[in-house]
């Protein structure tokens, strides 16, 4: 590790495949676990390495899709919890 001028720089080896460790430092500091994705950039010259976010759009459609019934709506419940409690209180007096 080398440091100056509140420049902290980490050296990392590239492999016949173009991979590279991230030192721990670096993965620490962006809070990187196991199997993250990051993003690179170029900016301004330099390389940028960013914790990858994802968009709405990224995300859209990898969840499981279910054919669920639409929420009923309040009056609808107000209803189902009327008739349970008059079901409920039939069945106690007899």
């Amino acid at each position: 590790m080398i440091k100056g001028r509140g420049i902290t720089m980490t050296i990392s080896t590239l492999t016949s495949k173009g991979q590279a460790t991230i030192p721990k430092p670096i993965r620490d500091f962006l809070g990187l676990a196991p199997r993250e994705r990051i993003a690179f950039s170029i900016e301004d010259g330099q390389v940028i390495i960013k914790r990858a976010s994802f968009t709405t759009a990224e995300v859209a459609g990898c969840l499981k899709q279910t054919k669920a019934k639409p929420f009923p709506d309040e009056s609808k419940i107000s209803e189902a919890v009327a008739r349970s409690a008059i079901a409920r209180d039939q069945r106690t007096r007899k």
